[in-house]
C-alpha cells in the first residue's frame, strides 16, 4: 500500500510541459459597437445583448501553437501571430441574462507586447476575433513564445476588459474575474502512472501466488 502511494504522487509531481492554458471569467458588457455607433443594446443571433449584461466564460490556448511571424517594431511595440489548426485553442462565453452562448474553436493567436499589451485569439476566416486588453504595458515580456501565464494589470490605461468582435458587432466585457484554471496532469503522466499501478498489482498477485 506504501509503495502505490509512494508511486502516486511521484507520478503527480513530475514536472509537466506547458501546453494548454485555461483561464476562467466572469464580467459585464461595458459598451457596445454596431457599425459605427455605439450603442446600448445590439440583437446577436436573435438575441438582445444589453450595456451591463453580466457573462462568464472560459478560453484555452496552446502555448505549442506554431510562431508564423515576429514583428519586432521598436522598443515599445513587439507583434507576434500564431497559427495552427487543431491545438485545442477554444473559447466559450454566455449572457446570464439573454442566455446567449458561444463557443468557437481559434486557430490563430496574436500577441503584443506594446502600449496596450494584448492577446488576441481569431477563428478561420476571421469570422470572430476575441482581444484580451491587459490594461496596461509590461504585461507581456515581447518574447516569441507565447505566454503560459498572463498578468492583466490596472493602470492609467484603462482596466483589463475583453473585445468580442464579429463582422457588425463588437461588445466589450469588462473583466470582475480571471482565474487560472488548475492544469490537467498530461496523458503521458497518467499512463505512466497506470502503467506503475499496474506493475505494482502483477508484482502482488505474484507474491500471493507464491505463498
Amino acid at each position: 500500500m506504501k509503495k502505490l502511494a509512494l508511486l502516486a504522487a511521484l507520478a503527480f509531481t513530475l514536472p509537466a510541459r506547458a501546453e494548454l492554458v485555461t483561464y476562467n471569467f466572469t464580467g459585464f458588457v461595458f459598451n457596445i459597437l454596431e457599425g459605427s455607433s455605439w450603442v446600448a443594446e445590439s440583437s446577436v443571433d436573435g438575441r438582445k445583448v444589453n450595456k451591463g449584461d453580466k457573462l462568464k466564460g472560459s478560453f484555452t490556448y496552446n502555448t505549442n501553437t506554431k510562431l508564423v511571424s515576429f514583428e519586432d517594431r521598436h522598443e515599445w511595440s513587439k507583434l507576434a501571430t500564431y497559427k495552427q489548426s487543431n491545438a485545442g485553442n477554444v473559447m466559450s462565453f454566455s449572457f446570464e441574462d439573454s442566455g446567449l452562448a458561444f463557443r468557437f474553436n481559434y486557430d490563430t493567436i496574436t500577441t503584443h507586447a506594446g502600449t496596450p499589451d494584448y492577446i488576441r485569439f481569431t477563428t478561420a476566416q476571421d469570422k470572430y476575433r476575441a482581444e484580451i486588453e491587459m490594461g496596461g504595458n509590461n504585461a507581456l515580456d515581447g518574447s516569441v513564445a507565447i505566454p503560459s501565464r498572463l498578468k492583466p494589470v490596472s493602470s492609467y490605461f484603462v482596466p483589463p476588459y475583453l473585445s468580442l468582435e464579429d463582422s457588425t458587432v463588437m461588445v466589450n466585457v469588462q473583466f470582475t474575474s480571471m482565474d487560472l484554471a488548475a492544469p490537467v496532469p498530461e496523458p503521458s503522466t497518467y499512463a505512466m502512472l497506470l502503467a506503475g499501478l499496474a506493475g505494482v498489482g502483477f508484482a502482488a498477485r505474484r507474491r500471493q501466488a507464491r505463498c
